[in-house]
């Protein structure tokens, strides 16, 4: 399927609804932009999962603060290699 936007001057694009949808994108969804390794005019877009959705999902003895597990989450995705 293929799927066209244009650019504007503030370098804005819209991700057409079809595509929206496949990959569950609601406004506010974090999406990150990842080079292309071998094709430097090619970018892979990927939705950011929330990690405050999964609050309450595990247990902890330790108490995190906001800020600390958003770090954690951070790097944790930034480590991986993609």
């Amino acid at each position: 399927m293929l799927q066209m936007t244009t650019m504007t001057q503030k370098g804005q694009v819209t991700i057409p609804l079809p595509l929206r949808k496949q990959l569950g994108l609601v406004s506010g969804s974090r999406v990150r932009f990842i080079p292309h390794q071998t094709d430097k005019r090619s970018i892979l877009l990927s939705p950011v999962d929330d990690f405050l959705r999964f609050k309450g999902m595990i247990k902890s003895k330790k108490k995190y603060t906001k800020q600390a597990a958003r770090k954690s989450y951070i790097r944790d995705v930034l480590s991986r290699n993609i």
